[in-house]
């Protein structure tokens, strides 16, 4: 099988791994699944096992050739998953599961996209360590990557894997993340988007408090935050500096 390295492509190569990784997924007992980047079927033949209602999406061609061969019986949509419409996906009224081992370039991406859709009840994905520990507040300090995803869903470190688990191995140690998606934790739209304004705001020049970051809307309500530093702050602590300041 030839690996197209423009698409960030490591192929999975452990099968009792696999099957441990799995078996997280078989937990949840989905009744559909969406797997992203589906490559030569690795954990697709797997996660037959659990539900035949199982949908891939996978941009390379020469695989989706090979993939519908392979399982004929499937829908599979060759097609960017950067550019993809969730909502055509079939059976959105079942309870559905996301699984994929993401390429690191553009995984972040892939994972917001994901959250935000309001599609899945979980998501199980294979990302770059170093990243997975952003979305979990390694250390007990929040990054601006965790506290925007906890918005949406929370994030829980299931397990680290090593290079020698990938064709061909990459030069960092990967990881599996499981999200579980819940409601916004503030309604509409424009709060959502003030929100994540004020989060990104914050995290700007990380080292420093909040009096420097949000400087231009600092007053005397946020006293007890502005000489805090943003990865000290909890997403509740965002939520009430957004009901506290205009943006």
């Amino acid at each position: 099988m030839e690996l197209k390295k423009s698409l960030g492509q490591n192929f999975f190569n452990n099968p009792t791994l696999a099957d441990k990784i799995v078996s997280f997924v078989d937990k949840k007992k989905p009744e559909s699944i969406v797997e992203i980047g589906p490559g030569g079927g690795y954990f697709t033949e797997r996660l037959l096992i659990i539900t035949p209602d199982l949908t891939l999406i996978e941009k390379d061609d020469a695989l989706v050739n090979d993939l519908r061969v392979k399982y004929p019986q499937l829908t599979i949509y060759n097609e960017d998953v950067l550019d993809f419409d969730y909502r055509k996906l079939k059976n959105l009224a079942k309870p559905t599961i996301c699984f994929g081992a993401l390429p690191y370039n553009i995984s972040k991406k892939i994972i917001q996209q994901c959250v935000q859709s309001y599609i899945f009840t979980d998501m199980f994905f294979i990302i770059q360590k170093e990243v997975a520990y952003d979305y979990i507040n390694q250390n007990k300090k929040s990054s601006v990557l965790s506290t925007m995803n906890n918005i949406y869903a929370d994030t829980k470190l299931l397990m680290i894997i090593k290079p020698g688990a990938f064709r061909p191995q990459p030069k960092v140690d990967s990881a599996l993340i499981h999200l579980t998606s819940h409601k916004p934790i503030v309604e509409g739209k424009e709060n959502i988007m003030k929100l994540e304004k004020i989060i990104k705001q914050s995290f700007t020049a990380p080292r420093k408090t909040l009096r420097n970051n949000l400087k231009a809307y600092c007053n005397e309500k946020l006293d007890k935050y502005q000489s805090i530093r943003p990865e000290d702050l909890s997403l509740q602590d965002y939520l009430e500096i957004s009901q506290l300041i205009d943006v």
